[in-house]
Order: structure tokens, then sequence, then C-alpha cells
């Protein structure tokens, strides 16, 4: 399991530059992928658009590579040397070094052309990076695991409690409508009564509120769900789990509709602030 939300970090040096590489990415419905680059090096931001979405599935995925000049750095020092030069000359020759001495040469400092950037090791840099960035998703895909798990147990447990209220709630039912029926019966002085038709109808009526169905389409449906969680090879997992929870909802829907039960309507309203906990987790899923 792996979450949309993570960060990673790597440096490259090299005799004449520093790149600074950072990725980070956040929640989105699909791939979204962006690369920022230098000037310098936008003729590569296709090969990193395509080397980063063979990594990842979903989620906006932000990759940035910065460049540092180390000559360019050190250009303070050239600037220093210059300027110990300007006061010897005036100690042997008697000469006043001006500003606009100074300034002349800093202007000749920044005109000096800047180093070729060498490339070689960018890819083993993004290829770095993306790796950073997918153990920081894990790791907080890891944490967001046994949370799901907790969330799956207290629907387990809920739809167990709706199922023995349920199976409970028939037996009353059946027995209250057959009771009801025989003193209809005798009140109309009915002599002749037809015992199966009688027991037709019954079933009839209480099967109106029967929910064995949805409970054991619930069950399948967690089994998938812990199947699903614990399956760590599976790269996409955040959009089949939020298919189960509409699955979930639809279910808890059907038995909120079909009860006549206060304590099972009151399980129903636990199962559905359950439920869209995990959908609120799922969209942080890849």
């Amino acid at each position: 399991m792996r979450s949309m939300t993570g960060f990673g970090e790597s440096h490259l040096h090299t005799e004449t530059h520093r790149f600074s590489a950072r990725c980070r990415s956040v929640n989105h419905r699909n791939l979204d992928v962006r690369v920022f680059l230098p000037p310098t090096l936008q003729n590569l931001e296709l090969g990193f658009n395509q080397y980063v979405k063979r990594h990842f599935h979903r989620g906006r995925i932000e990759l940035r590579i910065e460049i540092e000049n180390q000559i360019q750095e050190r250009a303070g020092d050239t600037y220093q040397d210059a300027f110990e030069e300007l006061q010897m000359l005036e100690q042997r020759f008697g000469l006043k070094p001006t500003l606009a001495d100074l300034l002349s040469i800093k202007s000749s400092l920044k005109k000096k052309t800047p180093p070729e950037i060498d490339i070689e090791g960018l890819d083993a840099l993004v290829e770095e990076v993306c790796e950073r960035l997918i153990q920081s998703r894990a790791e907080e895909g890891g944490r967001l695991k046994p949370v799901i798990g907790s969330l799956i147990q207290d629907i387990t447990t809920r739809v167990g409690v709706i199922q023995r209220l349920s199976e409970k709630n028939s037996r009353d039912l059946f027995s209250k409508l057959r009771t009801r029926l025989e003193h209809q019966i005798e009140a109309w002085d009915l002599q002749r009564i037809d015992e199966n038709r009688l027991a037709e109808e019954l079933v009839f009526h209480v099967d109106r509120y029967d929910i064995s169905e949805e409970i054991q389409r619930i069950y399948s449906h967690i089994e998938a769900v812990n199947v699903l969680i614990e399956n760590d090879g599976l790269k996409v997992m955040g959009k089949k789990l939020d298919f189960y929870m509409q699955e979930f909802f639809r279910e808890t829907n059907t038995i909120g509709s079909k009860t006549n039960l206060a304590a099972i309507t009151n399980e129903v309203v636990g199962l559905k602030i359950t439920i869209e906990k995990i959908r609120e987790q799922a969209a942080n899923i890849e």
C-alpha cells in the first residue's frame, strides 16, 4: 500500500555545478506530473516527465531540479585577490585605486563565460529522487494500513450486531403477525382457513424486512477488502478500495430502507460514518 503523499530529495555534485532534485506528491484522482527545470535543461523535460510516469500511477507529482554554479561561488575569492592587488599597486607605485576600478573588476567577473553544464549523472539523480519518493509514499501507506484495517474491523462488528438483531426481529415479526392474524380469524368467526396460504402470506410480509442477502454481500466485500489491503505488491489500490466502499454504501442503504428496528437504524448510521472514513483514507492511496 502506497500513499499519494510523499517527498524525496537528492543531490549531485560535479566539478563545476551542484544539482538539487526534489520530488513531492499530493492527492489527485489520476496521475498529473509536472517537471520544473532551469532554462539550460529544458530539453530534458520530456524525458524526465516520461520517466516519472513509468514509476507512479496516481497523484500530482512535482519534480524540481535546481543548479548552482560552484565556480561562481568562488568568484568572491577572485574579487578579494583583485582588491589585494590594487592595494599592492598603491603601496609600490603610489596609485590610488578608485571605486570605478573596483566596479570594472566586478563587471569583468560578471562577464565571464559560465562553465558548460555536464548533464552526465542527471538520469541517475532523477532515478534516485523518485526512489526516495516511492519509499516515502510506502512509509506513509504503511501507517495508513492499520488505520484502514481497524475501520474494516469496525464494519465487521457492526454487521454482526445487525445480523443478530435482524434474525431475532424476523422471528418476533413472524410470531407477532401470526398472532394478529389468528385473532382476526377468530374475530371474523372464520371456520375454515388454508394453513398453507396463511404461511405463505406470513413469509411474504416477513421477507419484506429480510436483510440476510445484503448482510452476506457485505461480508463478501469485507473479505475482498482484507485481501486487497494485504496485497503489498498491488500498485493501484485506492480506486479499487473506493469502489468497494461504494458497494458497502449501497448495501447499507438497502438495509436502512428495509429495517423497522431502531437499534438496526443506529448501527446503519455508524456503518455509514465508518465507510466514509475509509473513503477519505482511500482518496490518499495510490
